[in-house]
């Protein structure tokens, strides 16, 4: 009986050690990695982890996370990610995450314009993920497309007949410092009349309402069924133009005041900027710009959408001048149209009122 009973203590000894050292053993060996790929069956993607700490009952930790596609399209770097499950519960149940905290991640998506794959969550359960200092990078082949860091997001991915990315409403930065690579990478997208300048100072925010991104489809069916709405706010910005698209605005309205065109360009303060995406166009209401070198009471409104190919459909409105008595005056009841077409970087300007256009629109049919 004494030797069954020592033989039991010890087993139960040797039990409690294994069951003790197990989650050590597993996050110190390639282990780890195996149990983080068993989430990602069916879904086109791979991940390692360069180091893991595992816990009976505490979050499955992993630190220099790795993760990227099959087809070389998606790649995914994170400083730390944090899983609420524990990593038992990950293996019993590989496709249940809960909530993940996910620190510095990097995201790159690489669209081939030859090659494309229809993304899928293959059979993994909705769930919830807070995102720290995020950076987001989407190229067309070797070519930028947008580039943005220090995010700041919530979101969750869930399954509701379809798989779709639906982001927490909320600021995503705030006050950040506008640069010149800023204005380039982010600016571009959100209003072509603020991308590529020489030369720019001030800080702009952006709140997020709304953000819908199905997931299952292809990325030109993704384009157009993305849906996305929020404000832009822009704070005591002032810039220098650069851009083919506001050299000619400036040129015009140059032209009508009788001054030397001028690249100095002020937003007026605080200027709040409505988008809304939707059928793969980014539409915004509206940029207000002072141009004081032209005239101190001068400001341009400016309106419109940008597909995502770059194409342009913007109208631009400027208080009209009367001369009289060789006197140049400024009727701000009246104001020039101008209808902008064409790209961001071959605009088409031309100075019709929307009667007109849509009066030769009908004609051309």
């Amino acid at each position: 009986m004494t030797l069954l009973l020592r033989w039991l203590g010890r087993v139960t000894l040797a039990l409690a050690l294994v069951s003790w050292g197990l989650p050590h053993f597993i996050s110190s060996s390639p282990l780890r990695n195996r149990m983080v790929n068993a989430s990602l069956i069916g879904v086109g993607l791979e991940a390692e982890a360069e180091t893991a700490s595992f816990g009976w009952f505490a979050p499955t930790r992993m630190k220099g996370l790795k993760v990227v596609s099959t087809d070389s399209q998606v790649d995914v770097r994170a400083e730390e990610l944090r899983i609420s499950q524990a990593w038992w519960q990950l293996i019993l149940f590989p496709h249940q995450l809960g909530h993940l905290e996910i620190t510095k991640p990097s995201v790159t998506l690489l669209l081939d314009s030859d090659e494309v794959t229809q993304l899928s969550l293959g059979e993994i359960s909705p769930f919830t993920a807070n995102l720290e200092d995020a950076e987001f990078n989407l190229q067309l082949g070797d070519k930028p497309i947008i580039s943005v860091g220090g995010l700041s997001i919530n979101l969750r991915i869930a399954d509701e007949g379809t798989s779709f990315l639906e982001v927490e409403p909320g600021r995503v930065f705030d006050h950040r410092p506008l640069t010149t690579e800023t204005c380039d990478s982010l600016l571009r997208l959100l209003d072509p009349i603020l991308a590529d300048v020489l030369q720019v100072e001030g800080h702009i925010s952006l709140d997020v309402d709304r953000l819908h991104v199905p997931l299952d489809v292809l990325p030109e069916e993704q384009i157009q069924q993305l849906d996305c709405e929020g404000f832009l706010h822009l704070h005591g910005v002032e810039l220098r133009a650069k851009t083919p698209l506001l050299q000619r605005i400036v040129r015009v309205a140059s032209d009508l005041y009788g001054k030397q065109p001028s690249d100095a360009i002020h937003v007026v303060d605080e200027n709040q900027i409505h988008l809304q995406v939707h059928e793969g166009r980014i539409h915004f209401d509206e940029l207000v710009l002072g141009f004081p070198e032209i005239s101190p009471d001068l400001n341009i409104h400016a309106k419109g959408s940008l597909g995502m190919d770059g194409s342009l459909d913007l109208w631009v409105t400027l208080p009209e001048v009367f001369v009289a008595e060789d006197i140049k005056t400024v009727n701000r009841t009246a104001v020039v149209q101008m209808y902008v077409s064409g790209t961001v970087d071959e605009p088409r300007i031309e100075r019709i009122s929307r009667d007109e256009l849509d009066a030769r629109r009908r004609t051309e049919r």
